[in-house]
């Protein structure tokens, strides 16, 4: 059993860990791709995590685990392996544009491909220095709004989503980075709470799309995703067919 040296007395190394680890999750159907990309990988995360290290750090491979963090681990990689729980909702948090964020069930985990404009401040496509005013549309977790505000240092964000609870979760992402005074959290169906007299001179947006036919044929660690931050209708065009009022 792949996972036996975890229930084991004797000493468990981390390079060990993982590589047991590695050997359980290959044994499941699983999909990756909410942080990384293989077992090995994945395994890394959940024993750095039980073990209340960073995964970002490269680890001291030697250190041996004791028994409440073995404990930790093997829970940890059950469920993973067993419910096919996405390692970031296991954790409770991941990285997003070089940051660290909580996520979990209330929110999509973030893997989007703007992250990296992000951080580099769109300056292929806009002068950096001259947004004063930015829109996140569909928040989630507000990952996206957050990194915003710190590529943009003299900018104000709004997080808009019409979920409360993605809501609830973005509000706890920005107290712990401490950009309460810089971003805003609006409750809103697209732009029909905004002030149309507000403008922005960026909007980005994240928003749902996966068509009904993909969302049924969906693997089960991406339906353990919130729905609302997914299913985008019949062709995956709903959200880009709402109101633009606001746009300028």
């Amino acid at each position: 059993m792949p996972l036996a040296p975890f229930a084991r007395k004797n000493t468990l190394n981390i390079e060990q860990a993982i590589r047991a680890g590695e050997s359980y999750l290959s044994g499941f159907d699983l999909v990756y791709g909410h942080g990384t990309e293989c077992p090995v990988d994945e395994a890394a995360w959940l024993i750095l995590e039980a073990m209340q290290l960073s995964p970002l750090e490269e680890p001291d491979y030697s250190r041996v685990l004791d028994d409440e963090e073995k404990r930790v681990a093997m829970k940890f990689l059950r469920m993973r392996a067993e419910q096919r729980t996405p390692a970031a909702y296991i954790t409770g948090r991941t990285w997003f544009a070089g940051l660290e964020f909580f996520t979990d069930e209330r929110a999509l985990i973030p893997r989007s491909p703007l992250a990296e404009p992000i951080m580099q401040g769109f300056s292929e496509f806009i002068d950096p220095s001259g947004i004063t005013r930015v829109l996140d549309m569909c928040t989630g977790g507000a990952c996206i709004a957050v990194a915003c505000a710190y590529a943009f240092a003299d900018a104000q964000v709004d997080a808009v989503d019409i979920s409360a609870d993605a809501l609830a979760l973005a509000a706890k992402n920005i107290k712990f980075h401490q950009m309460q005074d810089r971003v805003r959290i609006i409750q809103s169906d697209l732009f029909a709470e905004l002030d149309p007299a507000h403008k922005y001179e960026l909007i980005i947006s994240n928003p749902p799309y996966v068509d009904i036919g993909d969302m049924q044929a969906l693997e089960d660690e991406f339906k353990r995703e919130p729905e609302l931050g997914l299913a985008a209708g019949s062709d995956g065009g709903k959200q880009r067919r709402g109101p633009a009022t606001g746009l300028s």
